[in-house]
């Protein structure tokens, strides 16, 4: 049975050389320097799947420290891009995905601890409050001490020689030494459920950590130099692009998630291909006519060309995206953006206005099959209930079927739908964020 202590509670400060920026930082040392003299600090941009992320790993969180199982919470809290909380109901998937991290830590035998607040600052060299992390979960037993980090992602992630867990092991130790724990083996381990949940664990000596912090230690050297070295205000063009060539290191692991993507000379350089492979195409309105150019023109290409081109295909990709990204941005905080603007997207999910009350209007109803409106021991979603409802309908009452018409018809609402970007063409009205407050004041 697991014993457990209540988490170290974060502060809201902002970890320079964070865990999981770990595989950036370390890679391209510049990367963290160039976000800090950009206006605004670079992009850093809300996406559904990290807020999603956030949320399973507080209904997780939960689960553990209140041993009790997902299923046993009806919503969980999703944040919203204005940094507020949306309680959002939990899917059956979502319950899932939640339930396998929590069965694979409930057994592992120790002292466990959740969403620890681990601070490695002074191994790797930066100033105090630099260098910290959150670590997911970690197990002490004897003088094993057990890492490990849930990822809701579906991409898969390596644990041998990651370097967030690394991270965390290393913080984490110091944590086991103010408790008295005498560690001399780490075992980290990725726990990701929508991918596999059979990734190994690594295990290294405590004495064989010292050489993987050395090595972060140089790399948050580097990192420090890039950020001496470019400083806002003193930058003329020929000394950033000696800059850049020094510091910026492009690459897909590092890219990915990196606010300066956008802005990075770099990664220009590399999304200059495409730029230069559509510049002898004679009709570029026609979609057709660049599908067929584009198929001769790629016949053309020498074995080194069309090499090289696939080796930048993940950055082209990260590069979009950041441009995608920033389009958005700007587009919904009132900003101008030639050819494009936002229209309303699709509706957004639906959910039950008062639970409690639909479960007894089904539970008291005669001939309504427990099937068809609940999962033990949960009640179904909207659209799993107009599903089952679908295929039982033959074999109900006409009552019954007037009756779910009826609860399907005025007791469901559905969340906001999301904008999304479209030509300045289309037809479709603009889409304009409501600003709540200002709604208020000029109703007052």
């Amino acid at each position: 049975m697991l014993q457990t202590t209540q988490k170290k509670k974060p502060s809201g400060a902002h970890s320079v050389f964070s865990a999981s920026a770990a595989s950036r930082w370390t890679q391209c040392p510049g990367s963290i320097a160039l976000p800090e003299v950009l206006v605004g600090g670079g992009t850093d941009n809300y996406s559904y799947a990290a807020a999603e992320g956030t949320a399973l790993h507080e209904l997780m969180e939960w689960c553990l420290l209140q041993n009790k199982d997902a299923v046993d919470f009806d919503t969980m809290r999703l944040p919203l891009e204005d940094g507020t909380f949306e309680n959002v109901e939990i899917t059956d998937e979502q319950y899932a995905v939640c339930q396998d991290v929590v069965d694979r830590v409930r057994e592992i035998p120790g002292r466990l601890m959740v969403e620890t607040r681990v601070n490695y600052a002074s191994v790797i060299g930066v100033e105090e409050g630099e260098g910290f992390g959150t670590c997911d979960i970690a197990i002490i037993d004897g003088s094993v001490l057990h890492v490990a980090d849930a990822k809701f992602g579906r991409r898969a992630v390596g644990t041998q020689g990651n370097l967030q867990m690394l991270l965390y092991a290393i913080g984490q130790l110091s944590v086991c030494e103010l408790l008295g724990d005498d560690i001399d083996t780490v075992r980290m381990e990725i726990l990701q459920p929508r991918v596999s949940m059979k990734t190994p664990v690594w295990e290294i000596a405590v004495e064989d950590l010292q050489e993987w912090a050395e090595e972060l230690r140089m790399c948050a050297h580097d990192v420090q130099l890039a950020r001496a070295d470019l400083e806002k205000g003193t930058m003329d063009s020929e000394h950033l692009k000696g800059w850049a060539k020094k510091y910026l290191h492009p690459d897909e692991d590092a890219c990915r998630w990196c606010p300066a993507a956008l802005a990075c000379p770099e990664l220009q350089v590399l999304a200059e291909f495409p730029v230069k492979f559509f510049d002898e195409f004679e009709d570029l309105e026609n979609p057709k006519a660049i599908v067929e150019q584009a198929k001769e023109k790629t016949l053309e290409l020498s074995a080194d060309a069309l090499g090289e081109a696939m080796g930048r295909i993940g950055l082209l990709k990260i590069y979009c995206d950041a441009i995608e990204a920033e389009t958005t941005r700007r587009l919904s905080t009132g900003m101008e953006v030639t050819g494009f603007k936002l229209v309303r997207g699709r509706a957004g999910t639906r959910y039950w206005t008062d639970k409690d009350d639909i479960e007894d209007v089904f539970h008291s109803a005669a001939g309504i099959p427990d099937d068809l409106y609940m999962t033990e021991p949960k009640l179904k979603s909207p659209s799993q209930v107009a599903s089952a409802f679908k295929k039982l309908k033959p074999t109900l009452d006409e009552d019954v079927i007037a009756m779910v018409d009826s609860v399907l018809l005025t007791e469901v609402s559905r969340n906001d739908p999301k904008p999304t970007l479209a030509p300045s063409t289309d037809p479709r009205p603009d889409w304009h964020r409501v600003d709540i407050e200002a709604a208020f004041e000029d109703l007052a």
